[in-house]
Formats: structure tokens, C-alpha cells, sequence
């Protein structure tokens, strides 16, 4: 869902060509990249969140308890991982003029950080790892530092992106 939430975020406007229309009022692109980042990452938030309530519901209407603590927890690491594939694939929205050359780059680049979750002594470095909520399924407790990684990706590539934006000519 990241890559198809994040994947169209500008190359869609460029193929369409209504990316003029949206630059053309007196708002600063970097304002404009940042709406659309946070409005569609809520939007694939809301999805997830929504779908943690009917799975929560299911759970507990068979006679089944899941700690609300540890939900959360898994949420927090779940919205983290996708946040990273979400960033890149609106990194390289900024790069490709068509929707589908940006999905499958990051179709790509995300069965790659698959790679490390194969190999036992590499499977923490895996986003997918982290975002399964192993650390927290397995006991060990919130994984923070992985968290405040996966943050940095992200930031790292949605800045990469809105610098791309603001200086792409249209």
C-alpha cells in the first residue's frame, strides 16, 4: 500500500499534466510537497489503523485477549517500516514523470529489504523484521532504537524528495 500511496504523489500530477495548475498559486513548492506527503502517509495511516480495529474486534469476539500495549507498540513499528517505503516511493515520484516507472523502482528496492530477513544473523536489519513486531511478539520489549532508525529513513528521504521537487523545473 506504501508504494502505491507514495508512488503517483507528483509523477501523477507531471503525467496528467496538472502539476503546472498546482504550482502556479503563490504557495512555496516545498509547502506543497509536504501537504501532499503528510496528507497521503494519513490517509495509508488511517487505512492501517482502521484495519488494526477490525482485526482487534475479530480477535476479541472469539474469546481471544490482545494486550492493548503491545497493539499499539506493533502499530508504532508497522506505521514506521511503511513510512520508509512510503518516503521512497514519493522520493522517486519526484524522480520519474509516469506513476508506474516510480512503483516498480520501488517495487524493487523494497523485495530488496527483504534480502536480510533470509539470513538469521541479518533478519534484525530487515525493515520487514521490525514492522512484524517480532521484538515485541518475542518479549524483548520495544524496539526503540530500530524505530528511531526507520525515522531517520524516512526523514532522510522525504527531504531528498522536497529538495528534488523544489528544484525539478516542470
Amino acid at each position: 500500500m506504501a508504494i502505491i500511496f507514495g508512488a503517483g504523489i507528483i509523477s501523477s500530477e507531471v503525467s496528467r499534466k496538472t502539476i503546472q495548475f498546482l504550482l502556479a498559486r503563490p504557495i512555496r513548492r516545498e509547502d506543497v510537497f509536504t501537504v501532499k506527503f503528510i496528507v497521503n502517509f494519513a490517509a495509508l495511516a488511517l487505512v492501517v489503523l482502521a484495519s488494526t480495529v477490525v482485526l482487534y474486534i475479530s480477535v476479541v469476539a472469539t474469546g481471544h485477549k490482545i494486550p492493548v500495549v503491545e497493539m499499539v507498540q506493533n502499530i508504532i513499528m508497522a506505521l514506521a517500516g511503511m513510512a520508509v517505503i512510503y518516503s521512497i516511493a514519493v522520493y522517486f515520484s519526484t524522480v520519474f514523470d509516469r506513476t508506474l516507472k516510480s512503483a516498480m523502482v520501488t517495487g524493487i528496492i523494497a523485495m530488496g529489504l527483504f534480502v536480510p530477513g533470509f539470513f538469521s544473523k541479518l533478519h534484525y536489519y530487515s525493515i520487514y523484521y521490525h514492522m512484524a513486531g517480532s521484538d515485541i511478539a518475542l518479549g524483548k520489549g520495544f524496539p526503540l532504537i530500530p524505530l528511531i532508525v526507520l525515522i531517520i529513513i524516512t526523514a532522510a528521504f522525504y527531504m531528498l524528495g522536497r529538495n528534488r521537487f523544489k528544484k525539478r523545473d516542470f
